[in-house]
């Protein structure tokens, strides 16, 4: 196998075993048995564990459609289209962790054990467009378009709901979660509109 195949076949290995086990309780050895070879073949193409970690990460960075997702929320946010960045935001959790449910565990082994960089690379939705969502619904409620609460449990009702379906339906795979995502990111909308657009709740008291 040539350098390149080998070095990719290292990398979806230890994918496999660091979303399965996290970062500590992986070993090189492990990702070598997994890959039928000898470990020391491992420090070939890494300098060390540390060094493959992050391969992994970038390798999902690369593939992942995040760019085009980030800029359509940032879109949403330019036209101040609430309930179309409700439903971006709300479509966008899901669709990674139904497309990539074994990055998604990785993810959150990441987190618990303390590699919040790495984690925050590989987040769907990283920590400077948190911000940037949090502080368009700062804006918008100065502008009196969305209800007064803090806004970090704003961004909460959009992003917490729909990362903990996406979490039962496609890491802990839960028999229960019988329903269409495209059923969950209509209603999850609605109920977003309902509870923070002040627009939509004039609209209902005076029809």
């Amino acid at each position: 196998m040539k350098g390149p195949e080998r070095r990719a076949q290292l990398i979806e290995e230890a994918t496999k075993l660091f979303s399965q086990k996290g970062f500590n309780g992986t070993t090189t050895k492990e990702i070598a048995a997994s890959a039928g070879i000898n470990e020391a073949l491992i420090f070939k193409h890494f300098e060390n564990k540390e060094a493959l970690y992050r391969a992994v990460i970038h390798e999902y960075v690369e593939r992942s459609q995040r760019q085009g997702w980030h800029d359509g929320i940032r879109d949403c946010m330019r036209r101040n289209a609430d309930a179309d960045l409700f439903r971006k935001l709300i479509s966008y959790v899901i669709e990674a962790y139904r497309a990539e449910p074994v990055m998604q565990r990785l993810v959150l082994f990441a987190i618990l054990e303390g590699y919040h960089e790495e984690a925050d690379r590989a987040c769907h939705l990283p920590k400077t467009l948190q911000r940037e969502v949090i502080q368009y619904i700062v804006r918008r409620q100065g502008e009196g378009k969305i209800a007064p609460m803090d806004p970090a449990a704003a961004f909460q009702i959009l992003f917490g709901m729909s990362r903990s379906y996406a979490i039962g339906k496609y890491v802990y795979k839960l028999k229960e979660m019988k329903v269409s995502d495209a059923s969950v990111e209509e209603e999850f909308t609605r109920f977003a509109v309902r509870a923070l657009v002040v627009e939509s709740k004039r609209k209902r008291r005076h029809p």
